[in-house]
C-alpha cells in the first residue's frame, strides 16, 4: 500500500522544452482516477507547471516537494536527458531516496536493456540522464507513451488509459485490475449522480444563466475600461519619454496599441514611429565608444571602444560579427574603398582585414612616432587606400604608403610649430590634407606624389575658443567643416589659396567631439559633451537650420558617422552603447528630385491621370516650365501671353506672373492664370492644349480688363472651370464671386453661371471630389480678420444652389481643398479643420490640424483623403495622416524649401507631392516609406526595436504579446 506519511504519491519530472504539454495531462489523469465522488482524490501528484507555489527560490522549493513526494515520475525523451532541471531533480532524489521508487514515461525513443548487466545499454540509449547509469539493481516500471500527441490524450484511449493505470497501480501499492474496477465503478457512480442532479439544475441554471450574462458583461466592460486606462496611462508615457528617450517612447506606444488598439492608441503609434529617428541600438561590453564607422557597402558597423575593442556588427540584424583587441583606447576608425578597416588605439595604427567580418585578420601595426598617453592616435586615410597619415596628438605627422598593407611603408614627416595636432582629414581624391591645432586654425597642406607634405593656407575660427577639436571634408568637392568649443564652422576650399568662410553653426550646450558631413554634403551631423547629436541641412547654407536633435544618450556623444546613403546615422557614446537613427523621419519623405529656376514659383500642377511624373511650373516671371522629374528634362518652356500693360507692370515693379494653375489630366488641358498686379490691372486666364508636351497650343484666353482672376480649378471630369474673381474697380465694395465655364469645347469656352460669395476676397476654389459641388474660402471683410468658406450645389452648372456654409474657427479661410470624402480649409491663425458632410450636404467639423506658427497658404489633399499637406507662412510644409479624420496626426515636414511654400499638389494616384515656392525651387517627394508606415505603424515599430526587445520599463504585469 501506498505510504500515508508522504504529501505527494508522486513528483513528475519532465523536459520543458519537450514535455510541457504533456506533464500537465499526465498529472490530472492521475489526480482524476479512481477518485470517489465527494472525497479527496486518491492520489496527488507534483508538477511545477501547476502546484509550485509563488515566492521564494525556486531549487529550494523544488527540493522540498521532492522530499515530500513517494515515487519520482520521469517523462524520458532526448530533450529531457539533455535537461539541466532534469538532472537536478533526478540527483536530489538519488541522494536520498531508492532508484526503485522511479517510474519511467517513454515519450519518444525507447531506452534498450543490456541483458548481460542487467542495467540500459548505455551505447544506444539517449532517453535516460547519464545520472542512472549503474542505478537500477532490476529493470524499473517502465510505461510506453510514445506517438500520443498530448492535444489528443483523453481517459476514451486505452491505450492512454491503460497507461495511466499501470502507474496508478504502482503509485497505490494496489493491484492493476482491482483498481480499473474501482475506477469503473466510481465513474458509474457518477454518471448516475449526474443524471439525478440534472433535472433539479435545469430550473437553477435558467436562473444563472442571466446572472452570468449580467456578470460577463460588467466583467467585460471592467476589463475593456481597465485596458483603456493602463493605454492611457502609457501613451501619456510615450509622450512624456519619447523625445529624452526615444527607444522607450516607441516601446510604450507599441505596447499601448497592443493593448488596447483604439483610434487614440493607433494615432500615439502612428506619430511615435513617424516623427521619430530613432532606428536602434547596438552593445558591446559597456565601455566608452570613441570611434564609429560603416563599411563602403554600408552592411558593417565598426565601433571602437575605451576598453581597447573593436566590435563589428552586422547593421541589417544588429548582431555582434566580431571583437578584436586592438591594444589601446580606439580613437579612430576609417574604412577605404576596398573594405579595409584602419584602427587608430593607443599609440598605433593597426590595417585589418575584414572581408570575413566574423574573423578579421589583423595585416599590419603602425606605430605612432610621437603619441603622448594623455592625447588621441591621429589618422586620416586616402578613400582608395594607398596614403595613411597619422599623427600623435604632439608636433609630428607622418605619411605612409599602405599599397601593400601588409608592409606599410613610411613616406615623409612633418613637425608643426603652431601646437599639438587635435585632429585631421583627406579630401575626397586624398591631396588636401587639413590639420586640426590647439591654437584655433586648421592648416591646410597638399600632399605630392611622394607623400611630402606641403603647407598651403590656414584657416582660422573666432575665438576664444580651445583649438580646432575635430574636422571632416566632404565626400564631394572641398567642403570643410571644423568645430572649436561649442561651434561649427563651415569652409569653401575650393580655392586653396582663398578659403570662403560660409557659416558658423551653434547648438550645442557644450563641447563638440565629433562631425561629420553626409556622403551628399546635405547634411552635417555634430556630437557633444551635452550627450546629444545634432543634424542640421547645409543644402542653402547661409540659410543652414537644424533638422533634429538626437536625443536618449546617458553620456557624451563622442562619435558619430554616417551611412553610405546618408539615410542612417550611428552615434557612439560613453554610456557604452552605438546607436542608430535616421537622417530623416518616416514622416517627412525623400526628397526624391528638384530643381531651381531664378523667379519665385508661384503654382505647381501634375499632368496626367496616372502614376506620371510631369509636372507644370508657374513663374513670377509669366514664364510657365513643363517638366519631367525623376530624372529632370524639360519640355517646353512659354512665356504667358499678357496684355501690354500686364507686361509693362511685370518689367518695371515686378508683379504679376502665374499665380494659379490647374491640368485636366484626361483631356491634357491646362488652365493658367496670371499677368497684373493687385490694384492696377486685371488677369486672363489662359487655356492650352498640352497633349504634345513638347509644343503646348494656347487654344483660347478669357480676359478682364477690370477684374481679378486669380484661383481656376477643374471639375473632375474636366468639363467645368472655376475661376475665382474680384470686381475692385467696378465696385471696391462688391462681394466676391465664382465664375463657372463650361470648357468642354477649350477654344470656345463659355460662362455658365456666377456663385456669389459672401466675402471679399476669394482666396482658394476647389470641386468636391465627385464633381457636385464646389467650395471657395477667403476674407470676408476688410480688416481680414473673418474668413468665409462656402459651397455651392453644381450638378446642373446653369442653376447652381448655396449649401450650407462651412463655420471658418478663426481667421481668413484662404485655403481650402477636398479628397476622398474630406474638405480641408486652412486659416491665417495657422491652423486648418477637417471636414465631412453628411447626406444633406451639411458640413460636420472632424478633427483640426495644430501646429503651424504661421497663416496658412496652401492645403492639398490626396485621392483618397488619408493624407493632408498644408503650407504656412512659417516656411514649414507639414505631412499629416487623416484616415481617421477626428485625430488627425502629424507625420512629418518637407523639408527643403528656403522661402514661403506656393503651392502644393498631390499626383492622381497620390504616390508623389510636388511643391513651388518663392525660393524658385521645385520639389518632387517619394511617399512610398510613408505610405508603409501608415498602414502598418506596428510593423514599423518592431523593425525599429529589433527582435530580442527589452520589456524592462513596461509594467510587470503586463500580458500583451509585443511584436510577436
Amino acid at each position: 500500500m501506498a505510504d500515508s506519511s508522504h504529501d505527494y504519491n508522486a513528483f513528475i519530472s519532465y523536459g520543458r522544452a519537450s514535455d510541457a504539454a504533456l506533464a500537465p495531462v499526465l498529472r490530472d489523469s492521475l489526480n482524476g482516477y479512481a477518485r470517489p465522488a465527494f472525497r479527496p482524490r486518491a492520489i496527488r501528484t507534483f508538477c511545477d507547471t501547476r502546484s509550485l507555489a509563488a515566492g521564494g527560490g525556486v531549487e529550494s522549493s523544488l527540493r522540498s516537494h521532492l522530499d515530500r513526494a513517494e515515487h519520482f515520475v520521469l517523462v524520458a525523451s532526448p530533450a529531457s536527458a539533455q535537461s539541466e532541471w532534469v538532472a537536478k531533480e533526478l540527483r536530489w532524489w538519488l541522494e536520498t531516496r531508492s532508484a526503485d521508487q522511479i517510474v519511467i514515461v517513454h515519450t519518444e525513443r525507447d531506452d534498450r536493456l543490456d541483458p548481460d548487466s542487467g542495467d540500459f545499454d548505455w551505447a544506444r540509449t539517449d532517453a535516460l540522464p547519464a545520472l542512472l547509469r549503474g542505478t537500477f539493481d532490476e529493470s524499473p516500471l517502465r510505461v510506453d507513451l510514445r506517438g500520443m500527441s498530448p492535444d489528443a490524450l483523453s481517459m476514451r484511449d486505452p491505450r492512454w488509459s491503460d497507461a495511466i493505470a499501470t502507474i496508478a497501480a504502482r503509485l497505490l501499492g494496489r493491484d492493476k485490475d482491482e483498481l480499473v474496477g474501482e475506477d469503473l465503478r466510481q465513474y458509474r457512480r457518477a454518471v448516475r449522480f449526474r443524471r439525478a442532479s440534472v433535472s433539479g439544475l435545469v430550473v437553477l441554471t435558467v436562473f444563472a444563466l442571466v446572472a452570468t450574462v449580467v456578470a460577463v458583461v460588467q466583467r467585460d466592460a471592467a476589463v475593456t475600461e481597465a485596458r483603456r486606462a493602463l493605454a492611457g496611462q502609457m501613451i501619456a508615457q510615450s509622450n512624456e519619454r519619447r523625445e529624452a528617450a526615444p527607444r522607450e517612447g516607441l516601446l510604450f506606444a507599441l505596447a499601448a496599441h497592443e493593448v488596447d488598439p483604439t483610434p487614440a492608441s493607433r494615432a500615439a503609434l502612428l506619430s511615435a514611429v513617424a516623427e521619430g529617428h530613432y532606428r536602434g541600438e547596438l552593445r558591446g561590453r559597456a565601455q566608452p565608444v570613441r570611434a564609429t564607422a560603416f563599411s563602403p557597402d554600408g552592411r558593417i558597423l565598426a565601433g571602437g571602444d575605451s576598453a581597447h575593442r573593436v566590435y563589428l556588427w552586422d547593421r541589417a540584424t544588429r548582431t555582434r560579427l566580431a571583437e578584436m583587441a586592438v591594444g589601446g583606447d580606439v580613437f579612430d576608425l576609417r574604412f577605404t574603398d576596398s573594405g579595409m578597416l584602419v584602427v587608430a588605439a593607443g599609440g598605433t595604427t593597426s590595417l585589418w582585414d575584414v572581408g570575413n567580418a566574423a574573423a578579421p585578420v589583423r595585416l599590419s601595426t603602425i606605430p605612432t612616432e610621437e603619441w603622448s598617453f594623455i592625447d588621441s592616435t591621429l589618422i586620416a586615410v586616402r578613400a582608395d587606400g594607398t596614403l595613411l597619415v597619422t599623427g600623435g596628438g604632439g608636433l609630428r605627422v607622418t605619411t605612409w604608403d599602405i599599397s601593400r598593407p601588409r608592409s606599410p611603408r613610411r613616406l615623409a614627416g612633418l613637425e608643426f610649430e603652431e601646437g599639438p595636432v587635435y585632429s585631421m582629414d583627406l579630401d575626397a581624391e586624398g591631396g588636401v590634407l587639413a590639420i586640426g591645432t590647439y591654437d584655433y586654425k586648421a592648416s591646410i597642406l597638399t600632399v605630392d606624389p611622394a607623400g611630402v607634405l606641403v603647407p598651403r593656407t590656414e584657416v582660422v575660427v573666432d575665438g576664444p575658443f580651445d583649438g580646432i577639436y575635430t574636422v571632416d571634408f566632404s565626400r564631394t568637392g572641398r567642403r570643410l567643416a571644423m568645430s572649436s568649443g561649442t561651434s561649427v564652422f563651415l569652409t569653401d576650399l575650393a580655392n586653396l589659396d582663398q578659403p570662403a568662410r560660409l557659416a558658423r553653426l551653434d547648438d550645442h550646450a557644450d563641447r563638440v567631439l565629433d562631425l561629420e558631413l553626409s556622403p551628399g554634403g546635405r547634411l552635417v551631423v555634430t556630437a557633444g559633451m551635452d550627450n546629444v547629436a545634432t543634424v542640421w541641412d547645409i543644402t542653402a547654407v547661409e540659410h543652414a537650420r537644424v533638422i533634429t536633435t538626437l536625443r536618449g544618450h546617458g553620456d557624451y556623444v563622442g562619435a558619430v558617422a554616417f551611412d553610405p546613403t546618408g539615410g542612417e546615422i550611428a552615434t557612439g557614446s560613453d554610456d557604452g552603447l552605438v546607436r542608430l537613427w535616421g537622417s530623416r523621419s518616416p514622416g517627412s519623405p525623400l526628397l526624391r528630385s528638384s530643381t531651381t529656376w531664378g523667379s519665385p514659383g508661384r503654382a505647381v500642377t501634375l499632368v496626367g491621370d496616372g502614376p506620371q511624373r510631369t509636372a507644370v511650373y508657374g513663374s513670377a516671371s509669366n514664364a510657365l516650365t513643363i517638366v519631367d522629374f525623376d530624372p529632370w528634362v524639360v519640355h517646353s518652356t512659354l512665356t504667358v501671353p499678357a496684355n501690354a500693360k500686364a507686361r509693362q507692370t511685370v518689367a518695371t515693379l515686378g508683379f504679376g506672373g502665374v499665380s494659379s494653375l490647374d491640368a485636366a489630366g484626361r483631356r491634357s488641358l491646362l488652365a493658367v492664370a496670371g499677368n497684373g498686379d493687385t490694384g492696377e490691372l486685371g488677369r486672363i486666364v489662359t487655356l492650352y492644349d498640352i497633349a504634345d508636351l513638347a509644343a503646348p497650343r494656347v487654344l483660347s484666353v478669357i480676359e478682364r480688363e477690370t477684374d481679378t482672376f486669380d484661383p481656376v480649378v477643374f471639375s473632375p471630369d474636366g468639363g467645368l472651370l472655376a475661376i475665382g474673381v474680384h470686381h475692385w474697380k467696378e465696385d471696391p465694395s462688391s462681394a466676391e464671386y465664382v465664375e463657372l465655364w463650361d470648357v468642354r469645347d477649350p477654344a470656345a469656352p463659355r460662362m455658365v453661371s456666377t456663385l456669389k460669395a459672401s466675402g471679399r476676397s476669394v482666396q482658394s476654389v476647389t470641386f468636391t471630389p465627385d464633381g457636385t459641388a464646389v467650395v471657395a474660402a477667403g476674407q470676408s471683410d476688410d480688416l481680414g480678420e473673418v474668413g468665409f468658406a462656402e459651397q455651392w450645389d453644381v450638378r446642373d452648372p446653369t442653376r447652381p444652389l448655396p449649401l450650407p456654409p462651412f463655420t471658418a474657427a478663426s481667421g481668413i479661410n484662404n485655403a481650402v481643398a477636398a479628397g476622398g470624402e474630406l474638405v480641408v480649409t486652412g486659416g491665417t491663425d495657422g491652423n486648418a479643420q477637417v471636414w465631412t458632410r453628411d447626406p444633406d450636404h451639411r458640413p460636420v467639423p472632424r478633427g483640426r490640424l495644430v501646429g503651424h506658427t504661421g497663416a496658412m497658404r496652401f492645403v492639398a489633399v490626396n485621392p483618397t483623403g488619408s493624407l493632408v499637406a498644408t503650407a504656412a507662412e512659417d516656411g514649414e510644409i507639414r505631412l499629416w495622416d487623416t484616415a481617421d479624420p477626428d485625430r488627425p496626426v502629424l507625420l512629418g515636414r518637407l523639408s527643403a524649401h528656403l522661402a514661403v511654400a506656393t503651392s502644393l499638389d498631390f499626383s492622381p494616384d497620390g504616390a508623389f507631392v510636388v511643391s513651388a515656392a518663392a525660393d524658385g525651387l521645385l520639389g518632387n517627394w517619394d511617399l512610398s516609406d510613408l505610405y508603409a508606415v501608415i498602414r502598418d505603424p506596428e510593423a514599423a515599430a518592431c523593425a525599429v526595436l529589433g527582435p530580442d526587445i527589452d520589456r524592462g520599463p513596461l509594467p510587470e504585469d503586463l500580458d500583451a504579446e509585443i511584436c510577436a
